[in-house]
């Protein structure tokens, strides 16, 4: 497949590793990534964080390569490598000239097939977690991100923190970590993708090669969507400066087709400065620095939400100004000119991310794992464009309106307006329990 001056390489290998590759003209770099299916939303109950915890493990040092030269063997060349784990998978990856592509795929394959976890590496690295736990959860920003998943997805394991607690984390053993890598690291859970400076016959064999002696075998996932506190404002009295919110919707998963107007929903309430949230809470009202919306669509629901952080004073105008650019976006509509402005907004961002290596791989690697195929530029900016205003008010109608809503507030604030919801008054340990452990 050729899209957008590139050629669009998958093959699926005879053991179940799929392989994806852009090659791009003009590049002296190629990103290499391994993915592996398995994420926290995939963890057994009692061993939360174990992804987390095998990411870093496997970094400590492999068959082949010491921790020390799993880094230096790329940064010798002038590259970088790293790692993230995320609800529904973990990846590994390096950025290098293509001219050394075979290095990058050759430690990467080595650390993720192979990987050491020896005990004092267990050691070591769990004092390590826990100082990365305690040091997110203390501020409070990216305390309030980690508890909105908590309140949007309860009874559901995407509610839980990727990085565990620290209660898991102190009682995860080496045995827990090698079966659980055994488990999940198997070849038909694994797609190895690349993009830039590279030749797609060249970096098929090379990966055929180093991963021929991955374990065979797929594990089927199931996410379990739980629920929502809908039409509730979760109020928690928090110690900190300034007050965080979030104006959030259960939405649906990343293959419902609606999600090709929910992104034209973000482009026109929060996406960007020129979004009407930005202009009116931030521009004309100066409620808040910033104020800014997302989504986040997952194989079983999915959520989007409006972040902002103000003072306690400002608190309740901001929240009357979000909720009412939300109701007149659905009683209201939007004018053929503010879509098009939308669908110029989200074609072009498109366009302009696809000039980056790694940014081809990630749209490439959600299409695979959630729809199991991959979807080209021009078909989704062909179902962006195509979208009219009626069917942007209807899906708003449906996910946005006031019942569905679920609003979070973490900071100074003891009382909150109900503006038609209800309240729950919680600590954080009532809507977060892994943090007092």
């Amino acid at each position: 497949m050729r899209e957008n001056g590139f050629d669009i390489h998958h093959v699926k290998l005879d053991n179940g590793v799929k392989v994806i590759a852009t090659p791009m003209s003009g590049r002296r770099s190629v990103v290499v990534g391994v993915w592996c299916l398995s994420g926290s939303a995939y963890e057994p109950d009692d061993k939360i964080g174990i992804s987390h915890f095998l990411e870093h493990m496997i970094f400590k040092g492999s068959r082949r390569y010491s921790a020390k030269e799993i880094v230096t063997t790329i940064e010798r060349l002038g590259g970088s490598i790293d790692a993230y784990t995320s609800k529904q998978e973990t990846c590994f990856h390096a950025t290098v000239l293509g001219e050394d592509i075979d290095t990058a795929i050759d430690v990467l394959s080595d650390i993720v097939l192979h990987p050491r976890l020896a005990p004092a590496d267990v050691e070591v690295e769990r004092s390590v977690i826990i100082s990365e736990i305690r040091e997110a959860w203390e501020n409070a920003d990216s305390l309030a991100q980690e508890i909105l998943p908590a309140i949007m997805f309860i009874e559901s394991p995407l509610g839980r923190p990727i990085l565990g607690s620290i209660n898991s984390v102190r009682n995860i053993k080496t045995e827990d970590l090698k079966e659980y890598w055994a488990k999940n690291f198997v070849s038909g859970n694994f797609i190895i993708a690349a993009s830039g400076a590279l030749d797609f016959e060249y970096f098929v064999s090379k990966v055929a090669e180093k991963f021929s002696d991955a374990k065979q075998g797929a594990l089927k996932r199931e996410l379990l969507p739980g629920k929502a506190k809908e039409g509730t404002i979760t109020l928690i009295n928090y110690d900190c400066q300034q007050v965080h919110v979030f104006v959030s919707a259960r939405t649906f998963p990343f293959a419902d087709e609606r999600r090709y107007e929910l992104a034209l929903i973000d482009a026109i309430l929060g996406r960007g400065s020129s979004s009407r949230l930005f202009q009116k809470v931030r521009e004309e009202k100066g409620l808040a620095y910033n104020i800014q919306s997302f989504s986040e669509l997952y194989t079983s629901t999915g959520l989007w939400a409006v972040y902002a952080a103000t003072s306690p004073d400002n608190l309740t105008k901001l929240l009357e100004s979000v909720l009412h650019e939300i109701d007149a976006l659905r009683a209201n509509g939007i004018s053929e000119s503010e879509l098009e402005d939308a669908k110029s907004f989200v074609r072009r961002r498109l366009l302009l991310s696809s000039e980056s290596p790694w940014n081809n791989i990630a749209r490439a690697i959600e299409a695979d794992i959630h729809l199991g195929r991959y979807i080209p530029l021009s078909e989704t900016i062909e179902r962006i464009v195509s979208v009219k205003p009626e069917n942007v008010v209807s899906v708003a109608n449906e996910i946005l309106n006031r019942e569905r809503l679920s609003i979070l507030i973490l900071g100074p604030v003891k009382k909150v307006d109900n503006l038609g919801f209800r309240v729950d008054e919680a600590s954080v340990t009532d809507v977060f329990p892994w943090i007092s452990g």
